[in-house]
């Protein structure tokens, strides 16, 4: 399909992601069912994290950086 290979270019140009563009414009064009337009537009958000993620470790000469953050939350529970 031209909308996805077009739709990936874009999001990756722009930082948004293809899965954001392809539903909107496949809803549009109202060929195929929200099914199928679901499952094209997480394919293609899947598809290009892996992508994404190659490059990166090829990038950095087969590592990947990751950083790790933990959030604690105060408790609410009040005893009595």
């Amino acid at each position: 399909m031209i909308i996805i290979l077009i739709a990936n270019t874009i999001g990756s140009i722009s930082g948004m992601g293809g899965g954001v563009i392809i539903k909107p414009m496949l809803d549009f064009i109202n060929i195929h069912s929200p099914k199928e337009i679901s499952f094209f537009s997480s394919l293609a958000v899947f598809t290009m994290s892996i992508i994404s993620t190659r490059t990166q470790i090829k990038n950095n000469n087969g590592k990947l950086q990751y950083q790790v953050h933990i959030y604690f939350k105060k408790s609410q529970c009040h005893a009595k």
